[in-house]
């Protein structure tokens, strides 16, 4: 079996039919331009992508239909983990640009309002202790030392 039969499969099953023509019809292709790429096993990708974004209705899960694996669904340990990782990263990159960059306290001060906007906007959602400690950990990491601070507080920042 080839790829454009492998796919047609799946967005049948994705699609609730067995008909070339239902799913010609879904991508909004004639039935002679179904058979022609099939023919030439020219899988219609963009057109699927057209109509998962035009029908969320329909729920087309379209990384399976191209490649036989589903997206599995994020928990909410899932989500926070992959949100600190996100924010180590920015860590590291402001770190970096605060140690390089002459106007660091302005960077700082826009990392911390964008740590400030992300909780704001997950306001509404149940979030683990440890997330919400994560992110003011992570803002509280970006805040400059006061200038004749002791050698020691700034060779944390410079350590990163």
């Amino acid at each position: 079996m080839n790829f454009f039969e492998e796919a047609t499969l799946r967005l049948k099953q994705q699609l609730h039919t067995t008909q070339d023509k239902e799913i010609a019809s879904a991508l909004g292709l004639s039935a002679q331009s179904w058979a022609g790429r099939k023919k030439r096993e020219n899988f219609p990708e963009v057109e699927l992508y057209a109509l998962a974004a035009k029908r969320p209705d329909l729920k087309i899960n379209v990384e399976y239909v191209l490649t036989g694996r589903a997206a599995q669904p994020m928990t909410a340990q899932g989500r926070d983990d992959y949100l600190m990782g996100k924010i180590a990263s920015l860590e590291v990159m402001v770190q970096t640009l605060m140690r390089n960059q002459p106007h660091a306290e302005q960077l700082q001060a826009a990392f911390v309002q964008q740590i400030k906007d992300v909780e704001a906007a997950l306001a509404g959602e149940s979030l683990s202790d440890d997330f919400v400690r994560g992110l003011h950990s992570g803002e509280a990491a970006f805040r400059l030392p006061p200038v004749g601070a002791a050698s020691k507080d700034k060779k944390k920042i410079e350590d990163i």
